[in-house]
């Protein structure tokens, strides 16, 4: 996802649900945290992890519940597509087969 979607989601997003780019409180995640989540959640996706959520998980050592939270709230910002129900989804560009 290039910056530039990426800003414009981040703006369209009410004041107080917006994520700090300034050093958050502790516990907090940043705006580039939540990117670096897609990243790691699109890498798995892309390889055809079935849960890729449990990448993150695994990234940051915290519980899978934990991880599939910062994958909704990377959706909320617009960093990563909408999904169906219990079907995980990458970024058009990192699924398999993309150009």
């Amino acid at each position: 996802m290039s910056g530039r979607v990426a800003e414009r989601a981040q703006e369209q997003l009410p004041l107080a649900r917006r994520v700090t780019q300034e050093t958050p409180r502790p516990g907090r995640l940043t705006f580039s945290d939540y990117k670096t989540v897609a990243d790691v959640y699109n890498a798995a996706a892309a390889s055809g992890r079935r849960d890729p959520a449990n990448a993150v998980a695994e990234r940051y050592g915290i519980k899978p519940g934990t991880a599939r939270k910062r994958v909704k709230r990377a959706r909320d910002l617009a960093l990563l597509p909408p999904t169906t129900e219990r079907r995980a989804r990458a970024s058009d560009s990192q699924e398999p087969g993309a150009p």
